[in-house]
């Protein structure tokens, strides 16, 4: 397995240097083409970081700022320390697109208005803005897990509800807040973990006995 996915690496690599050397030469047609051929083979193989260390360079080049971010985060769950990952959230933090006068508060509610009325594409995108700005609120990172499983991707669904599990985890290391006990009920239905349901219920019941969840 591990021969088989250096043979892909290097083959990746290989198109990566000949879509840049068709960026050059302002063949942006087949360039484009190439980082495209990138993208699909990356979304064949189990995330690795090098794999999505390219597939976010050809994410850029396509111009496909939702996608980047999305690909950025999964980057950083795998290594929090990765230096493309970390320059590629300051790059987009500093374009004014994200920034011009819209504040995080502003565009949750664009996101939540796109999702109260059933526009779920365009609810992701937006809550993916919002997850770019706070990478760790709990309220995003379950309306993601949501709305992909709304959508059929139940991998990505799978994935959010993950990550949400542990920025619960780590929030009730500092406080057990009622709202942060019921989003991490919410994930550990969603990845049907029995035994930790069970004891997040009955921290739940500890701080409200009448709690519907319970």
């Amino acid at each position: 397995m591990q021969i088989k996915s250096n043979i892909i690496i290097n083959d990746i690599t290989r198109m990566s240097e000949i879509a840049k050397l068709y960026s050059i030469t302002n063949q942006n047609e087949k360039s484009r083409k190439y980082h495209k051929n990138i993208i699909n083979l990356c979304d064949k193989f189990p995330k690795n970081e090098a794999m999505l260390q390219f597939k976010i360079n050809s994410l850029n080049y396509l111009n496909k700022p939702y996608k980047s971010l999305e690909t950025t985060n999964e980057l950083l769950h795998i290594n929090p320390y990765n230096i493309l990952a970390l320059i590629n959230i300051t790059t987009y933090l500093r374009k004014d697109w994200m920034f011009k006068k819209n504040s995080f508060e502003k565009i949750l509610k664009k996101a939540e208005k796109e999702l109260q009325n059933e526009r779920y594409d365009e609810s992701k995108n937006t809550y993916l803005e919002c997850l770019a700005l706070e990478p760790d609120n709990l309220c995003v990172l379950n309306n993601l897990a949501q709305i992909y499983s709304i959508l059929g991707d139940n991998e990505k669904s799978k994935n959010y509800n993950e990550i949400l599990l542990e920025e619960c985890n780590k929030q009730l290391k500092h406080t057990q807040d009622e709202t942060i006990l019921m989003l991490k009920t919410n994930a550990l239905i969603s990845l049907k973990r029995t035994l930790e349901l069970n004891e997040a219920v009955d921290a739940l019941l500890k701080i409200n006995p009448t709690n519907i969840v319970g």
